[in-house]
């Protein structure tokens, strides 16, 4: 079972992503759709000191708790700050980080420093009081056309888009992947993928044009479970190819209990039965 952390872009949250994590999980994956602290129904979490070290702990907690292995993290849009140091920091529960026309970071720069200056301009014209008013551009607007649900839309700290990268260097990255469907009319999808092609990503591309908005998704979730790593041998058990703990495979696999049960009986008589 391929897994996936899908990561949403500023004042969106984890609900931007339910059109393409039905598709995958049509497709047989498991999806997490998790939102930052203080967007969309975490909006009452106040985001307080450095709002991206907050998101990096949020999906560290998510990789921690739900006890996530083998998975592949895509970004979009701003996610893309963050991805390449959760990519690094959670290995290997982390094996492969996609950039949904998302920002490719920078070393020593932003995410107003990097992105292209109709859309930092928009960014800036938008913010009053340390806060950016949200705004819909490029893919983002397309998934949120989708199920129209610009009321859900909040707004997103400024500090989140000046505070500079200081992660690792691009030749530090896990393997990585840029997966470009924003068309010519993105200007911020458009920079990315040529910043993505200068530092030798591999790059995919999905021709969107005549595509009816509703079959996106599912272009997307086809294209990203075909880029998921093969799940390791190792993990595979004997119940099948879905990785598991070994209390949950003797809870619900009787084939598994069975044997459980013989070696351990052999084990009693100073045997070993396979």
């Amino acid at each position: 079972m391929n897994t996936f952390i899908l990561l949403h872009d500023a004042f969106q949250g984890g609900w931007a992503w339910q059109s393409i994590a039905r598709s995958l999980r049509s497709l047989g994956c498991l999806v997490y759709t998790p939102t930052f602290s203080g967007c969309g129904e975490r909006s009452h979490i106040p985001v307080t000191d450095s709002p991206i070290h907050t998101y990096l702990a949020d999906i560290e907690n998510l990789v921690s708790y739900e006890a996530v292995t083998d998975a592949v993290l895509v970004c979009s849009g701003f996610a893309g700050m963050l991805g390449p140091v959760l990519a690094t920091r959670l290995q290997p529960a982390v094996r492969r980080l996609v950039f949904l026309d998302a920002a490719v970071p920078q070393p020593g720069k932003s995410y107003l420093d990097i992105a292209p200056e109709p859309i930092a301009s928009l960014l800036r014209s938008n913010s009053r009081d340390g806060v950016a008013a949200p705004f819909m551009a490029g893919l983002p607007r397309t998934l949120e056309q989708e199920h129209g649900s610009r009321r859900k839309l909040c707004d997103f700290p400024l500090q989140a888009f000046t505070e500079s990268y200081t992660g690792p260097e691009p030749d530090a990255w896990p393997e990585s992947v840029f997966l470009h469907c924003g068309g010519d009319w993105d200007p911020f999808a458009r920079t990315m993928l040529g910043r993505a092609e200068r530092l030798g990503l591999d790059v995919v591309e999905i021709d969107m044009r005549g595509v009816p908005v509703m079959a996106r998704s599912q272009d997307i979730a086809r294209e990203l479970k075909a880029l998921a790593p093969k799940i390791p041998d190792r993990q595979r058990g004997a119940c099948g190819n879905v990785p598991m703990p070994e209390e949950m495979r003797l809870l619900y696999c009787p084939r598994h209990r069975k044997r459980a049960a013989m070696n351990t009986a052999a084990q009693g008589l100073g045997g070993a039965h396979c």
